[in-house]
């Protein structure tokens, strides 16, 4: 997002279309096994007792949508969380196993692939419905965050200028394959929630997140590599 950084060589609003997306990650909210809350519930009544001693958060660094999934967890929560950026997923979560993190914000996919460890436990996702893909798992909002959403989509795009009847055709021919018992597999069996969208669809989704990840990117100043 060109908010985020002070010099960038294109305009993504401007330089490029999105055509359609293809599989959507939320968030998820995960914790040791060890940890002294076992809930979503639980950790907000955990740090509304302690707002002297913010719990730390990992992620894969400043400015992801791991980071930003945590200063809008904050914000709606009314809870006080310290960030700290790792250079990648897997570090943050090994030290969540560890017992020297107390939580990390990742892609549910990952989550997912460390739970059979039993030394992790996942609090909430940050879907606006239980992801198909972890039905059991409440989301945030379920948990005490009324009105939380968070995570990401993989998304085609093409350059400006594009004839639009191509940009059309590659929005309908990726449906169709993102809708193929054999893509559905594949992405699902990785932890993807398989995703269509018509053009108009998606490009309005895209503008609202825009809309939305901004106010957290503008009143929290976060810029990248911060």
């Amino acid at each position: 997002m060109a908010l985020i950084y002070d010099k960038l060589a294109f305009d993504p609003a401007t330089d490029i279309v999105s055509v359609a997306p293809m599989a959507n990650v939320p968030v998820a909210l995960v914790a040791g096994s060890g940890a002294p809350y076992k809930t979503m519930a639980e950790l907000l009544a955990y740090a509304r007792k302690n707002p002297a001693n913010p719990l730390s958060y990992g992620t894969p660094g400043v400015s992801t949508p791991n980071h930003l999934s945590g200063v809008l967890l904050s914000s709606m929560a009314g809870i006080k969380l310290e960030h700290v950026p790792y250079k990648g997923t897997m570090p943050a979560i090994q030290d969540v196993m560890g017992g020297t993190l107390p939580l990390a914000i990742v892609g549910l996919s990952t989550a997912m692939t460390q739970l059979e460890t039993g030394r992790i436990r996942i609090l909430g996702v940050g879907g606006a419905k239980r992801s198909p893909l972890a039905p059991d798992v409440p989301t945030i909002a379920e948990g005490g965050v009324p009105g939380y959403e968070a995570g990401y989509w993989y998304d085609v795009s093409v350059a400006k200028g594009t004839p639009e009847a191509i940009v059309n055709r590659l929005n309908g021919e990726i449906g169709k394959a993102v809708n193929s018992p054999e893509i559905q597999e594949v992405l699902k069996k990785n932890g993807f929630e398989p995703l269509v969208m018509s053009l108009s669809e998606n490009q309005r989704a895209l503008k609202e997140q825009g809309a939305k990840w901004g106010k957290v990117i503008r009143e929290n100043n976060i810029r990248a590599g911060q």
